[in-house]
């Protein structure tokens, strides 16, 4: 369990690298708000028996982080206006199993701070809803 909230730790650590701007006088501080998209997006599966998490940081524009499929993942967000709720994909043919998996996006998109949470039935239903954001 330590070592879950350590890596979920170093990721947090991570994307706040990412974003780090350098410091300026006061006078310039709406220059220091970060215009670029990071975000630090994960994946719990809390029905196991042992809670199994996973984490990537995405950076869109330019494109990087963590995540295995960046490009995609920037594109359906893009679409969505950086909200993976609203990432449409074609109808899912799923299994109706009930394995419920929670996913989480937090920091910034275009500059604006962003945070969202929800649970699917399952991973088949994660993926036809969300597209390429957790594909990881």
């Amino acid at each position: 369990m330590g070592r879950i909230r350590r890596s979920y730790a170093i990721g947090i650590a991570a994307a706040c690298a990412a974003m780090a701007v350098s410091a300026a006088p006061a006078a310039q501080a709406d220059e220091l708000v970060p215009t670029r998209s990071v975000l630090l997006l994960t994946v719990s599966m809390p029905h196991l028996s042992t809670v199994v998490d996973r984490y990537r940081v995405l950076e869109c524009s330019p494109t990087g982080g963590t995540h295995p499929l960046a490009a995609g993942a920037c594109a359906d967000l893009e679409y969505a206006n950086g909200d993976f709720r609203a990432v449409t994909k074609d109808d899912p043919r799923c299994p109706m199993i009930y394995s419920p998996v929670t996913v989480s996006a937090q920091g910034w998109w275009h500059g604006k701070r962003t945070s969202a949470v929800q649970t699917f039935a399952n991973t088949c239903v994660l993926r036809a809803e969300t597209g390429a954001v957790f594909a990881f």
